[in-house]
C-alpha cells in the first residue's frame, strides 16, 4: 500500500511536473519474492532520467505509483482532464569488472584447447595453464542489471481523483564461481605428455560456473486522492494506493 500527502498554499498551487558452451555451467535461480535481490520500486522513464524524483515532480499519469496524493493537486490546463502513461521502460546495467568480456575470453581459451589438442598439443597445454589464471580472476566478479516496465492512468477531479497503475521490475546478477577442482584438472593437463592431450575432454570436466540470480516483482493497483481545505486557507492532498 502507498499512502502520501501533499500540502500546498492556496495562492501557490502545486503543479504536476513530475557460459552456453562454456563449461562454466550457468546456474539459474529465479525468485518472485523480494527476499533474494529485491528490485527497486518502479520509476517512469522521466523520473528515472531525473534521478528518481518522481515523488516530487511526477506527471498525473505517474502519480498512482509514485505519489498518489499528486492526483488531487491542481494541474496544468493540459493535464487536468486525465493522464496516460503508455508503457514506460527503463533499464540499467553495471559491469565494472567486465564479466561479459571475461566469459568470452574463457570460452575462447576452451575452444582453442579443443582446436589445438590434436594439431598442436603444446599450445593446448598453454591454453590450460592460462585458463587457470582466467578462472581465478573470474571468481566472485559480478555484473548486475535492472529492467522496469510500467503503465499508468489517472483522472484528476475536484472531488475524488482515481488512478490505475501496473508495474514490473526485474533484477539479475551474474557472479563467477571458481571450483578448486578445476585447478587440479588443468594443472594435470599441463603436466601431461603432449601425446596424451588429445584424449582430454575439457568441456565436460570443468566445474566452475557463472551463477545467475534473478528476482522479479509485478504489482498492480488502484489509487485514490482527495483535496481537503484547511482553516488557514491552505490545501492538503491525501492519496492512497491499496
Amino acid at each position: 500500500m502507498i499512502c502520501s500527502c501533499n500540502k500546498t498554499n492556496s495562492g501557490l498551487p502545486m503543479k504536476a511536473n513530475r557460459l552456453s558452451k562454456l563449461s562454466l555451467a550457468i546456474g539459474l535461480s529465479v525468485a518472485t519474492t523480494s527476499a533474494l535481490a529485491s528490485p527497486q520500486a518502479f520509476m517512469s522513464a522521466r523520473s528515472f532520467a531525473m534521478g528518481g524524483t518522481g515523488v516530487a515532480v511526477a506527471h498525473p499519469s505517474a502519480a498512482p505509483s509514485a505519489n498518489p496524493a499528486m492526483m488531487a493537486a491542481e494541474q496544468h490546463d493540459w493535464a487536468d482532464d486525465f493522464g496516460l502513461m503508455l508503457p514506460s521502460v527503463n533499464a540499467r546495467a553495471a559491469d565494472e569488472e567486465e564479466v561479459i568480456d571475461q566469459v568470452d575470453d574463457i570460452q575462447d581459451l576452451i575452444d582453442g584447447f579443443e582446436d589445438f589438442k590434436s594439431s598442436n598439443p603444446t599450445e593446448a597445454q598453454a591454453n590450460a595453464r592460462e585458463l587457470i589464471d582466467r578462472l581465478e580472476a573470474f571468481d566472485r566478479d559480478t555484473m548486475r542489471a535492472n529492467v522496469g516496465l510500467g503503465l499508468g492512468f489517472a483522472i484528476p477531479t475536484n472531488s475524488i481523483s482515481v488512478g490505475f497503475f501496473t508495474a514490473g521490475n526485474l533484477t539479475a546478477t551474474v557472479r563467477g564461481e571458481f571450483d578448486e577442482r578445476d585447478r587440479v584438472i588443468l594443472e594435470g593437463i599441463a603436466a601431461l605428455d603432449p601425446s596424451a592431450v588429445d584424449s582430454v575432454n575439457l568441456e565436460d570436466n570443468l566445474q566452475s560456473r557463472g551463477r545467475i540470480l534473478a528476482s522479479a516483482v509485478v504489482e498492480a493497483g488502484i489509487s485514490f486522492a482527495k483535496t481537503f481545505e484547511l482553516n488557514n486557507t491552505n490545501a492538503l492532498q491525501l492519496g492512497v494506493s491499496p
